[in-house]
């Protein structure tokens, strides 16, 4: 049986906590085992992955750990110092930026209580320990009157750089975040450091004044820190807490750390790309994705890049180019000639790039792609900062030309290597419905084979009458068995939503009920009973403006825009569910006229209102407003 860690004080009740993976009746014997050397690795990150998992949440079973961790970090043969030390700020970070309702309330006065143990580890005699050691106590916004003194004494003493500069950014991060008076002796300290001699002292000190906001926003702090990341001498940054563990990694490190300094970030990118520095791409896609307005700046940075000679480069010139979509029109004629790059994955996106921009010469250079033994496109789309296009993303937008394409499409589907290729060739068949109906013998060669279901679904799409006949007796003979997509098709086919909507049968996505419209009468009243209709968020949304064009009532109508509207005040990251809700509201016409103060910012914002950060971004925050300007003008906006 496992027993109570000796360090905590008194006995938990730690049956009635939880954390990430559920109750967090095992921490004892995580804590345990996390002593055992034998045993210490896999139950550390047993114990981070239980307490700090992702983030944005702080379980109740962290309180009662935090002075375990405490008492493991100052212990100077625990073996655990840094881990411990590392899982505290983590912690501590969690329980400042998180919603209040998202942390245990207990781990207020416990953090509290922590603070004064953690500054006795500034002096600690180890080095690597008073490099980490900031990083917590930068989070210690309710403390700062008495950390930031703290910081600045320590900071006068120390005699490990790493561990000063680490001192120094901790004290412009909580001065940024402290609403108390700022010590006056802590703002001359901040101040005069981009004076100083010591290199590694002036960066720390500009990154920190523009943390904390002191000194406004001069662009020579940022020609201060381009200049420090060319320089050969970064060793003390990379060491410490705030700084990133190979070299490589400290352009995109610092510019994470500029937080929302969207003209600090901007400058550095700039300086960054004009300067050729090989990691400038990835800063200036940070920026990009975040913002609307650095586009302008940056981007024909970006694109004199395409002639870069390190394929990585053109490879992330060229994607950047891609996500960039008509605004990288002025540069079309360079990403024909990318599409002919040996290097294998550059091209692909050139190809990409076309297509986003509108150019017919995307077409047939779309079509030979196809006749080659490595096309280089993604079965499925995969976003990401290095991101690669798919065989939709390429082809769907090229529907208006699915005459031109089908020769190729086709001999590439009765060749395709592997099933993913297949069902990304499918998927850009049905994407495609009507046009690519000369493809309806191929579909009909796949029934019967592992590709049926996506053979179907092309089939249903195209809609002709041999492509019906082709796959109804199919689809038919599936109704009732396993596959749940069979009423769907079967009432695509056929127009009869009668298995579809069939007593004990699954319930049709909002998404589809919407579609079916009067025909899903009978669940109406399901609808409106169900709890969720009453939760905030597009599934709300998506449930009434179903139940609108199941009823045609206005006042159903009302209530989707209604929660619509609150949706969009309360929401700072619409993703792809809210942007496909917008755009089918714009089905209501003027009675969506409720909508236009709330879409106007939508339009008008700077920062994207998606998830930033990621190749998508960009063409997700495309679809964004064009969705609002769509609705906007179905509401008289």
């Amino acid at each position: 049986m496992s027993q109570e860690p000796t360090t905590t004080p008194d006995p938990v009740p730690w049956a009635e906590l939880d954390h990430f993976r559920g109750s967090a009746e095992n921490i004892p014997e995580v804590l345990s085992a996390c002593t055992d050397p034998a045993r210490s690795k896999r139950a550390l990150a047993e114990l981070w992955d239980c307490l700090q998992h992702q983030g944005g949440t702080l379980v109740s079973a962290a309180p009662p750990v935090l002075p375990v961790l405490l008492d493991w970090a100052h212990d100077p043969t625990s073996g655990l110092r840094l881990p411990a030390l590392g899982l505290i700020g983590e912690l501590a970070r969690d329980g400042r930026t998180s919603q209040p309702s998202f942390v245990a309330a207990a781990w207020f006065p416990a953090w509290e209580r922590a603070t004064p143990r953690l500054l006795e580890l500034l002096a600690d005699p180890d080095p690597e320990v008073r490099r980490l050691v900031p990083f917590p106590l930068a989070q210690a916004v309710a403390g700062a009157a008495e950390v930031l003194p703290a910081l600045h004494a320590r900071w006068k003493a120390e005699p490990d750089t790493s561990a000063a500069v680490g001192l120094v950014f901790a004290a412009g991060q909580l001065l940024r975040h402290t609403p108390a008076r700022w010590p006056p002796e802590v703002i001359d300290w901040l101040t005069a450091l981009p004076a100083h001699p010591d290199p590694d002292q002036r960066f720390a000190g500009v990154l920190a004044l523009r943390r904390s906001g002191l000194g406004g926003r001069d662009p020579r702090h940022l020609d201060e820190a381009a200049a420090y990341i060319g320089a050969a001498r970064t060793e003390a940054w990379q060491r410490s807490w705030a700084g990133p563990g190979r070299p490589e990694w400290l352009p995109t490190r610092i510019d994470g750390l500029l937080g929302d300094d969207r003209e600090g970030r901007t400058r550095l990118a700039a300086t960054l790309l004009e300067r050729g520095d090989g990691n400038a791409l990835p800063v200036a896609d940070a920026v990009m994705s975040r913002w609307r307005s650095p586009v302008r700046t940056l981007l024909p940075l970006v694109a004199a890049r395409l002639s870069d000679p390190a394929p990585p480069h053109r490879r992330r010139a060229v994607a950047l180019l891609a996500a960039a979509g008509r605004r990288a029109e002025p540069w079309a004629d360079e990403l024909v000639a990318a599409c002919a790059d040996e290097e294998r994955h550059v091209a692909p996106s050139a190809l990409h790039a076309l297509v986003r921009i509108g150019d017919p010469r995307a077409v047939p250079l779309a079509a030979e792609r196809l006749r080659r033994p490595f096309h280089g496109l993604r079965p499925a789309t995969c976003h990401g900062g290095t991101h690669m296009p798919s065989l939709g993303d390429v082809l769907n937008p090229l529907r208006p030309f699915a005459a031109d394409l089908l020769p190729a499409l086709r001999d590439r589907l009765r060749t395709a290597p592997t099933s993913d290729e297949r069902r990304g060739l499918l998927g850009v068949l049905t994407d495609w419905g009507a046009s690519a109906a000369p493809a309806t013998g191929d579909l009909v060669a796949l029934l019967g084979t592992d590709a049926e279901p996506w053979a179907l679904d092309a089939l249903v799409a195209i809609g002709t009458p041999e492509a019906r006949s082709a796959a109804l007796p199919v689809v038919e003979a599936s109704l009732g068995g396993p596959d749940t997509r069979a009423p769907e098709r079967h009432w695509r086919l056929t127009g009869d939503p009668t298995a579809l909507l069939a007593p004990g049968a699954a319930r049709p996505r909002p998404e589809l009920l919407a579609e079916l419209g009067p025909a899903a009468a009978s669940l109406a009243a399901v609808i409106r009973s169900e709890p969720k209709l009453a939760w905030p968020g597009w599934g709300s949304v998506w449930s009434r403006y179903a139940l609108w064009r199941i009823t045609a009532d206005p006042a159903d109508a009302r209530e989707a825009v209604a929660v619509a509207g609150r949706t969009l005040r309360e929401e700072r990251v619409i993703g792809a569910h809210g942007i496909r809700a917008l755009e089918h509201l714009a089905a209501l016409g003027p009675l969506a006229r409720p909508l236009v103060p709330v879409l106007h910012p939508v339009l008008t914002a700077d920062v994207r209102p998606v998830g930033p950060g990621q190749w998508g971004s960009v063409p997700e925050d495309d679809a964004l407003c064009e969705a609002a300007r769509t609705l906007l003008t179905a509401a008289g906006g």
